[in-house]
């Protein structure tokens, strides 16, 4: 399927988690520990982070 054709946009959620934790923010930081725990990261700051890479993109 052509996203494009549709006006949609793939948004991977474990590549902006990793980004994140990369570029060493606060919740870079967050992120990381529930990673190395073995935990999935909460969905309040999955949430928060998909939302500034959509209003970006927008």
């Amino acid at each position: 399927i052509n996203d494009f054709q549709y006006g949609l946009v793939h948004i991977s959620t474990g590549d902006l988690l990793r980004a994140e934790v990369s570029s060493g923010t606060k919740i870079g930081v967050m992120v990381k520990k529930f990673m190395e725990d073995g935990l999935l990261v909460p969905d309040d700051i999955v949430t928060d982070v998909s939302s500034v890479v959509t209003k970006v993109q927008l």
